[in-house]
């Protein structure tokens, strides 16, 4: 049990512990005012307004701690509602010359980070994820391979690259890369792969692992 007096912390209930002492010494004196007044008028009088004022600053002080305790609450039940970063399965900066991953599509159920030209992106950084190479026809794309990563991949220079431009109309420019981030705390390389083998048996593309 931590008992150490932290200024910040501890420097409200200290005020109001000061105030309650002023409060409770008041009441005594008007109370011992009364006591020993012994039908003296101006003493009873004084008694009496002594413990009027006592009641008064109680009622002042009661009133001041339910609205600090209220403002209290307020601000860290605020703060419990902000939305916390979380480090999540998109990085800022997921491969090298990668722009900002703010666009999503869904494949197979899973959304992916993407397209992304796979000319620009030309690398994938040492992290474990499930890309798609994406074959751009028309407005729409056909998913012609798909695989994990779980180190630096050089995608231009990977050995289905011929593959992939063979499928592609034999056009580079159309190939577009899509990538699933798989946090290591969530997914294991088993759960990448069962995702990478629903994803194949679902499209079906061309290009083989």
């Amino acid at each position: 049990m931590n008992t150490n007096f932290d200024l910040l912390t501890d420097l409200p209930l200290l005020i109001f512990a000061i105030f309650f002492v002023v409060v409770f010494a008041l009441f005594v004196w008007g109370g011992v005012l009364l006591l020993i007044a012994k039908g003296d008028a101006t003493r009873v009088q004084k008694g009496r307004k002594v413990l009027f004022t006592a009641l008064i600053c109680l009622f002042i002080v009661l009133l001041i701690m339910l609205v600090f305790y209220l403002v209290t609450y307020l601000v860290q039940r605020g703060e419990s509602l902000v939305p916390k970063f979380v480090s999540g399965e998109f990085p800022i900066s997921p491969a090298i010359n990668f722009p900002p991953p703010n666009n999503f599509m869904n494949l197979g159920g899973y959304y992916f980070n993407g397209p992304f030209s796979l000319k620009k992106v030309k690398a994938i950084e040492e992290k474990a994820c499930v890309y798609a190479v994406l074959c751009k026809n028309g407005g729409k794309y056909d998913m012609i391979y798909v695989d994990v990563s779980e180190q630096y991949n050089r995608l231009l220079k990977n050995q289905n690259y011929g593959c992939w431009v063979e499928k592609c109309n034999r056009n580079p420019n159309d190939l577009s890369l899509a990538i699933l981030w798989t946090s290591p705390i969530i997914y294991d390389s088993i759960k990448r792969n069962t995702i990478k083998d629903s994803l194949q048996k679902e499209f079906n593309p061309p290009c083989p692992l």
